[in-house]
């Protein structure tokens, strides 16, 4: 700020601010550019005089040796008549500078629009997508979003849109030729009376607040207006824009971290970041707006280009940090989220599977691989050519379909839903079967029919998955995938998961208690892996035979016992084993009632005899809890 005296004794005081070298370059090269600069500027810096003059009195002595000075250096000496009005003497004298210093009235050209042209990738939304991708400053998204806009004082000119609403859409922007753009047919709102926004040209504060100018698409460069964060939240260019000039700025931004980092309050909200919870974080998250701190970075990276300081900005900058670095810390957490839930669903085309962690700052196993049928460890080999097929031309119960054929009976009913009790085998039609791929008898083959969620549940066990729909008893859930594995190598890794306190293994001992191979879905599985343990399960499990029919590498499948309501967690019984004795009698014990599952005395499905020092608490929650997991 300098502080002089004029020729007439009277104080004069001029504030110095940098300005972008697009915005001089534009001012330097355009009157209309310069006109509404100054009108702006005008209305910012306005002061209520307390003092009023009569509108017919002549101006004073001063007032007349000033217009007299302007005139001289605008017109090579001349004079100001009395009677010119101020608004049109003022525009002429810009355009006779600009016409007597040889630059072209209408040129508006400036290096912004060239150097935007360059492609980037749009940023992702808060929750969704957290990533912040850069995207091209002038071409965005072809989605549009809607925001309300109040022009009042920082229009560039009478020519810009007159309604209040805008239409946010990013295009390939036209650089401005000084002249009105003139076109096919006139720009036009839509039906709304919505205009839409074509590019984002550049940032400054007024009022210590950031604003932007608006390139509006179908309007010259002269109809640009200055609006402020609050009126272009919604619009896709103001992430690609900001992310733009974050990259422009990005040395000068790193040295303004690393001053804030050397600050004793930011040594302070660092210390008090360790200590809050995933709650605090998650209010911090919701209550952070990262628009305004990269906008108030930007703002405060150009002052620091131009070697200049403000206060203001730097303090406001500091006081957010701690809030930045609890949605940094989420916005992670949601990015690694993301793309877990983008691998698994890969693999699950027709029915999807979200992820969701809203109990602490935990993300799904980085290196667990999905798949979508059993992968043959060292040493196993799984066959894929059944020895014989049904020739049914329709499967049911009273055809000799597979089931039959293999000593057991038809599984399902007419609706494909589970009809067989616990410890019945099921055998699905294989390649070799006549039917078509929508047989009654392929169920478990064709997948999942319903979306589920992962999720981090409340009680301290892990991951667990749930339904997004009503699932009613006898619908298929989904198959145990994993790495099949022969038994001595089940020993060795289940030492090394029990010293740890977690295991995937479920052993393959329909046929025998000897229980040649076993599934580890520790590192390759599905989202059956994640099913948790409950005394009380809605969930049951069967062996299913389609295209191996080897007794010992059985398919297990997940079905529902009862009706599952929307949102409800799906569970199975880790300890439920079916008597080998009564394995193979599919319709009845000795006393005709039909078979029923028992608890197993060993720690799993075939894991041997519980080790009193591998007991594992409980937390299920069900009325008739055992307290222990073996």
């Amino acid at each position: 700020t300098v502080r002089f005296k004029n020729e007439l004794e009277r104080n004069i005081t001029i504030k110095l601010e940098p300005l972008s070298d697009e915005l001089i370059g534009r001012l330097t090269t355009s009157p209309a550019e310069l006109a509404a600069y100054i009108k702006m500027t005008h209305e910012r810096y306005k002061i209520n005089g307390k003092r009023r003059r009569n509108s017919a009195d002549s101006p004073p002595d001063g007032h007349r040796l000033k217009q007299a000075k302007i005139s001289s250096y605008f017109n090579g000496g001349g004079t100001t008549p009395a009677a010119a009005d101020g608004g049109k003497f003022k525009q002429r004298n810009i355009e006779y500078y600009f016409n007597r210093n040889g630059l072209h009235k209408d040129h508006e050209t400036n290096g912004l629009h060239e150097r935007a042209s360059r492609s980037m990738t749009p940023k992702l939304s808060r929750r969704t997508s957290v990533a912040s991708d850069a995207g091209s400053v002038e071409s965005g998204s072809s989605s549009t979003s809607r925001l309300r806009v109040r022009r009042k004082s920082l229009t560039y000119s009478d020519d810009s849109p007159s309604r209040t609403t805008t239409t946010t859409t990013t295009g390939t922007p036209v650089a401005g030729s000084g002249k009105k753009r003139r076109s096919a047919a006139p720009p036009k709102a839509n039906k709304d009376g919505e205009y839409s926004v074509e590019s984002i040209v550049d940032i400054q504060e007024i009022s210590n607040a950031p604003v932007f100018e608006i390139k509006w698409r179908g309007y010259s460069s002269k109809s640009n207006t200055w609006e402020p964060l609050a009126n272009i939240r919604t619009c896709n260019a103001i992430n690609e824009f900001l992310q733009w000039q974050l990259e422009s700025y990005v040395e000068t931004i790193n040295e303004i971290r690393q001053e804030l980092g050397e600050t004793e309050q930011y040594r302070e909200q660092v210390t008090l970041h360790e200590t809050k919870s995933f709650k605090q974080i998650l209010a911090e998250y919701e209550k952070f707006d990262p628009l305004a701190f990269d906008s108030d970075m930007v703002l405060y990276a150009k002052i620091r280009a131009n070697y200049a300081k403000n206060k203001r900005l730097h303090d406001r900058i500091l006081a957010n940090v701690g809030l930045e670095m609890s949605y940094r810390k989420r916005r992670d957490q949601l990015v690694k989220m993301k793309q877990f839930e983008d691998m698994i669903n890969e693999f699950e085309p027709s029915s999807k599977i979200a992820v969701e962690n809203d109990e602490d700052s935990d993300v799904p196993q980085e290196n667990f691989k999905y798949i979508k049928e059993n992968l043959a460890g060292e040493g196993v080999t799984i066959p894929d050519d059944p020895p014989y097929g049904c020739e049914c031309e329709q499967c049911n119960f009273r055809s000799d379909c597979c089931g039959k054929m293999a000593g057991s009976k038809m599984a399902y009913n007419t609706k494909k839903r589970l009809n067989a009790p616990p410890g019945m085998p099921i055998y699905e039609c294989n390649k070799r079967c006549r039917c078509s791929a929508d047989c009654t008898n392929r169920v478990m083959q064709n997948g999942r029919k319903f979306n589920v969620s992962l999720f981090k549940t409340n009680n301290g066990r892990g991951w667990g998955v749930k339904t997004n729909q009503t699932i009613y008893e006898g619908w298929y859930i989904t198959e145990y995938i994993g790495e099949v594995i022969t038994y001595e190598e089940a020993e060795k890794r289940g030492r090394e998961y029990d010293a740890v306190g977690r295991t995937y293994l479920f052993d393959l001992d329909f046929n025998g208690s000897d229980n040649p191979y076993t599934i580890d879905a520790a590192n390759y599985g599905n989202i059956a892996r994640f099913i948790n343990h409950s005394c009380d399960p809605n969930c049951g499990i069967w062996s299913v035979w389609v295209n191996c029919l080897d007794p010992n590498l059985p398919r297990l499948a997940f079905f529902a016992k009862r009706k599952i309501e929307a949102g409800e967690e799906l569970t199975i019984n880790y300890q439920t084993q079916i008597n080998e004795s009564r394995a193979m009698d599919v319709s009845q014990d000795e006393e005709g009632q039909p078979q029923t599952e028992q608890p197993s005395d060993d720690g799993g499905p075939g894991r041997g005899k519980p080790d009193p020092e591998n007991l594992t608490e409980c937390r299920c929650g069900a009325d008739n809890c055992k307290k222990y997991v073996f």
